[in-house]
């Protein structure tokens, strides 16, 4: 799990419905990263046993897929954020450090001066002094900066990664599927403004046949109406003649 997936567990649950394909860590491929401005390395005192593995030491990379987060209910402070991930870059550190006495341990030596009331020069002195008497000059000290320098730049690609990824998934992915959702709708509204339309154009068309049939009814009775006045009196004039032509 990298730094990022780490910390977003404080804020978001994982939604396991729903998962995405996985994705190759990239925190075990940026050991030739260029460096980061410079800055303190490591916050307190080394108290772990030294790791003899001399090759970068970076998080194993995750194979877990992907998922979208819902936010917990308690969100923590910035601050609990902030101390969080300096834990866990100073554990990324200690993982890498290297055997004897290096710019780790130096660095944790004038910490601890500087804790105790040295200025800033008198720590650096001394701890500078406390290396040599170990036969660890500066020139070895500035020589494990790219070291440490690599170690704390793979884990901010592996955290910008990471972020990445969970800005596509829980921010732009919602957004442009919720604008897909916004066209469809006024789509939809649009279809339905139409079949209104619609419906009330065959509305008056119903009506407007309505009128014409029974303007059509009246019409066609009172044609049958005069066709049969006037087919009964030519039947009788002809019926009356035939009768009186049969008596004479």
């Amino acid at each position: 799990m990298g730094i990022f997936n780490k910390i977003v567990n404080v804020f978001y649950e994982e939604d396991h419905a729903r998962p995405k394909p996985s994705r190759q860590s990239a925190a075990s491929t940026t050991a030739s990263a260029p460096p980061a401005n410079t800055g303190n390395i490591g916050s307190t005192a080394n108290t772990n046993p030294k790791n003899q593995n001399t090759t970068l030491a970076t998080p194993a990379a995750s194979n877990t897929t992907s998922s979208h987060y819902t936010p917990r209910t308690h969100v923590p402070n910035d601050d609990e954020v902030y101390q969080k991930f300096c834990e866990s870059l100073q554990r990324a550190i200690e993982a890498a450090n290297l055997p004897g006495f290096d710019l780790y341990e130096f660095h944790s030596l004038y910490k601890k001066f500087l804790s105790n009331g040295k200025s800033e020069a008198e720590a650096l002195s001394t701890a500078l002094t406390s290396a040599e008497t170990m036969r660890v000059d500066k020139n070895i000290l500035i020589s494990n900066f790219q070291h440490y320098n690599s170690v704390l730049n793979s884990q901010k690609q592996s955290f910008d990664q990471d972020l990445e990824d969970f800005q596509k998934q829980n921010i732009s992915e919602p957004k442009r599927v919720g604008g897909d959702i916004d066209r469809q709708m006024e789509e939809k509204n649009r279809l339905i403004l139409q079949n209104q339309q619609d419906i009330e154009n065959l509305e008056q068309q119903k009506v407007d046949l309505g009128v014409n049939v029974e303007k059509a009814e009246k019409q066609i009775q009172n044609v049958n109406a005069a066709f049969q006045k006037a087919f009964n009196e030519a039947t009788s004039d002809f019926n009356e003649l035939f009768e009186k032509l049969k008596t004479l």
